[in-house]
C-alpha cells in the first residue's frame, strides 16, 4: 500500500493485499451494516480517521455524486457512478481499480475533495474534467488552485490496445501524444491523457503528483486485468478530508 498523508488530507492507494473481488464486494450492498465495519474496509477507520466510507457501482462513464450530508443512508456499491465529491471531513471516498486510473483532486482553498475512476471509456467521456466541473459548481473550486494525485494504473509501457481504442480517440486534440505505434501494435497513455485534459481546463503542471502512478501491469504487487485477466481482483483507493 501507499499512503499520502498531510494535516488536511489522507489518501490510501491499496494493492493486491486488499484481496477484493467484484462479486464479493458488490454483494455488500445487500448487507445492512456500515461498510467501514466490514473487513478489509474497517482498516480505513484508523488509517484515515474515517467515520464512514462510500463506494459506487462503477460503470465506466462520467457521472458521479456529491456527498453533502453524512452518509448513513448510502449503501456502498448500490448507486452507479464513477466519481464522488465532498467537503465532509472524516468521510472516505473510494474507488476500485485493476489497471484503470484513480484520480484524486484536492481543492485547498475550499477544503473539498474528489475521487474518480478513469478507464479508457470513462476517459472518452472525460470523467476527470466532469468531476472538476462538478466541484466548481458545488464548492466554487478554481481549477488553478487544486492538487491532483494519480494512483497506480496501467501505463503506456504495457497498455497495448486494439483499433477500437485508437478510433475512440481519433478526434482528440491529444491523439498523437496518447496513442503511439510501436512494433506492430498501438499503445495507449491513460494517465497522460487524463493529465492533458485536466491541464486544458487550467490545472497547472505543478499541481500533479505522479509519484504514486505505478504501472499495475508491470508491478506484481498490484492487481492487473491486463496481466491476470479473469483472475484479477481489485485494489482500493480511498481519500478522506481531516
Amino acid at each position: 500500500m501507499i499512503v499520502h498523508k498531510t494535516p488536511s488530507l489522507t489518501i490510501y492507494f491499496g494493492n493486491a493485499q486488499d484481496a477484493l473481488f467484484p462479486d464479493q464486494y458488490r454483494a455488500l450492498k445487500d448487507i445492512d451494516l456500515p461498510l467501514i465495519s466490514i473487513a478489509p474496509f474497517d482498516g480505513m477507520r484508523k488509517l484515515l480517521h474515517a467515520r464512514s466510507l462510500i463506494f459506487l457501482d462503477q460503470v465506466h462513464k462520467a457521472d458521479g455524486h456529491v456527498i453533502t450530508s453524512d452518509c448513513e443512508d448510502w449503501k456502498s456499491f448500490a448507486r452507479e457512478g464513477d466519481y464522488l465529491i465532498s467537503r465532509l471531513p472524516h468521510v472516505g471516498l473510494g474507488i476500485m481499480t485493476a489497471d484503470c486510473l484513480p484520480i484524486v483532486c484536492y481543492d485547498r482553498q475550499h477544503h473539498a475533495l474528489g475521487v474518480a475512476h478513469a478507464g479508457w471509456r470513462g476517459s472518452v467521456g472525460e470523467v476527470g474534467p466532469a468531476m472538476l466541473t462538478h466541484m466548481q459548481k458545488e464548492f466554487g473550486t478554481h481549477f488553478d488552485q487544486v492538487q491532483i494525485f494519480f494512483g497506480p494504473s496501467i501505463k503506456p509501457c504495457c497498455y497495448q490496445v486494439r483499433d477500437d481504442v485508437r478510433k475512440a480517440f481519433a478526434q482528440s486534440p491529444f491523439a498523437d501524444e496518447i496513442i503511439q505505434w510501436h512494433g506492430e501494435s498501438y499503445y495507449f497513455d491513460l494517465p497522460g491523457l487524463n493529465r492533458l485534459m485536466l491541464e486544458q481546463m487550467g490545472v497547472s503542471k505543478e499541481a500533479f503528483h505522479l509519484d504514486y502512478n505505478v504501472c499495475t501491469a508491470c508491478d506484481e504487487h498490484f492487481f492487473s486485468n491486463r496481466r491476470q485477466k479473469e483472475r484479477a481482483g481489485r485494489q482500493m483507493t480511498v481519500a478522506c478530508l481531516s
